[in-house]
C-alpha cells in the first residue's frame, strides 16, 4: 500500500504527526496473543493537546481539561474507524486500537501500549515523567492507533532524549517523577490522581500537570 495515501488522509484529518511501527520482529511483545500473527504493522497517530487547556491547571485537572481529553479522545477513535476503512478499501484489513479503553483494571492497561508502538515507528521517546516525549508536542499529545496487515515501511526508533532537562520534577505535586530515567514512581501517580479526581469530582482519573511542552522548551531533546 502507497504510505503517500495514508498521508494524504492524515493531512486531511489535521493529524500532524504519525508512523508506522513495525511488528513481525516486536509483535509478540507489543500485541495480546489473540491479534499475534494477524498484523504487520501499527499505524500510530497523534492530537496535540491544547497548550491554554493545559497552562490554565492548578493543583490537579479541571472540568475544562477532563472535557478537552474526553473530545480528543472521541476525535481519535473517529478517526481510527476512518483510517481502517480507508485500509479495507485498498484490500487490508484494518483494527481500530481503542484510545483510552481499559482492558486490565488493576494493571490500569489497555489492549496494547500505544507509547511503545508510538516508540518504535519514530514518534519519541519515554521521559521521566513516563509519558510520550515527541519533539514538536513534548508530550502534550493523545496517541491512537490502527492495527493492519498491509506492507508499510516502518519507521525508526529515534535517539533523542531528555538529556539533563529534569524541569517537569517541579512540576508533580506527587513527586511521582524522578531524576534518573526508569525511577517514575508509578503508584505514587495513581494515588494522588485518585484521591484529586475524587476531591475535585473529576469523573475520570486524568491529571495533565506534568504535560510538558516543546514550545516552552521543557523537554526539546537537548542534553
Amino acid at each position: 500500500m502507497d504510505k503517500n495515501l495514508l498521508k494524504e488522509f492524515f493531512e486531511k484529518q489535521l493529524i500532524p504527526l504519525w508512523g508506522v511501527a513495525g511488528l513481525k520482529k516486536d509483535g509478540p511483545l507489543l500485541l495480546p496473543k489473540n491479534l499475534q500473527g494477524r498484523f504487520t504493522s501499527a499505524v500510530v497517530y497523534a492530537f496535540p493537546l491544547s497548550d491554554a487547556v493545559i497552562d490554565l491547571l492548578s493543583g490537579g485537572p479541571d472540568l475544562i481539561y477532563l472535557h478537552h481529553y474526553r473530545q480528543v479522545n472521541y476525535l481519535l477513535d473517529r478517526i481510527g474507524i476512518l483510517a481502517a476503512e480507508l485500509l479495507r478499501q485498498n484490500g487490508y484489513s484494518g483494527l481500530p486500537v481503542p484510545t483510552n479503553q481499559v482492558i486490565d483494571w488493576k494493571e490500569e492497561k489497555g489492549l496494547l501500549s500505544l507509547r511503545q508502538i508510538a516508540i518504535r515507528a519514530g514518534l519519541g521517546w519515554i521521559g521521566r515523567n513516563n509519558l510520550l516525549i515527541t519533539p514538536d508536542f513534548g508530550s502534550r499529545i493523545r496517541l491512537s492507533a490502527v492495527l493492519t496487515d498491509a506492507p508499510l515501511d516502518a519507521g525508526e526508533p529515534i535517539s533523542f532524549g531528555c538529556g539533563k532537562c529534569t524541569r517537569c520534577l517541579s512540576r508533580c505535586p506527587a513527586n511521582a517523577i524522578k531524576a534518573e530515567l526508569g525511577d517514575f514512581n508509578l503508584a505514587v501517580c495513581r494515588q494522588f490522581i485518585k484521591e484529586t479526581c475524587g476531591r475535585k469530582r473529576i469523573g475520570q482519573n486524568i491529571c495533565g500537570l506534568c504535560l510538558c511542552s516543546a514550545k516552552d522548551q521543557l523537554c526539546d531533546g537537548k542534553t
